[in-house]
């Protein structure tokens, strides 16, 4: 795994703090610092299948929603399974008109939402460099 000096973390974590404190109030309330995955949502992502081999890794998306005309940044988690040598998510529609009819599992779709999971704020680490 690549390493990274804690310095540049803080500078990026930063920049994302003061961009959602440029937000309207309404997208501010709804904006999230980070999230926990826990070790059972993990375990829930890696063994979606029901098979006895779970899947080989987790991809994170980042999208937007737009609340009172600002972008409000969104994570989600979905399980991959190593295919060659590349990893292919899990059990996510492949057209348009699949995703029409498709609903994401809880496993696939960890915490897209301030109301789902365990967002910060509200559910924040004890006071360190990442989150003062």
């Amino acid at each position: 795994m690549p390493q990274i000096e804690w310095k540049t973390v803080r500078k990026q974590i930063k920049g994302f703090k003061n961009y959602i404190n440029s937000l309207s109030q309404a997208a501010k309330d709804a904006a999230t610092y980070s999230y926990v995955l826990t070790a059972a949502d993990i375990d829930n992502l890696l063994n979606q299948t029901g098979s006895s081999t779970p899947l080989d890794g987790i991809r994170i998306y980042f999208g937007a929603e737009n609340i009172s005309g600002d972008m409000v940044p969104r994570m989600y988690a979905v399980g991959s399974k190593l295919v060659g040598s590349a990893y292919e998510d899990y059990s996510v529609p492949l057209t348009n008109l699949d995703l029409e009819t498709a609903t994401a599992s809880v496993a696939n779709a960890a915490m897209p939402k301030k109301s789902d999971g365990l967002p910060c704020p509200t559910y924040c680490s004890n006071t360190n460099v990442l989150n003062s």
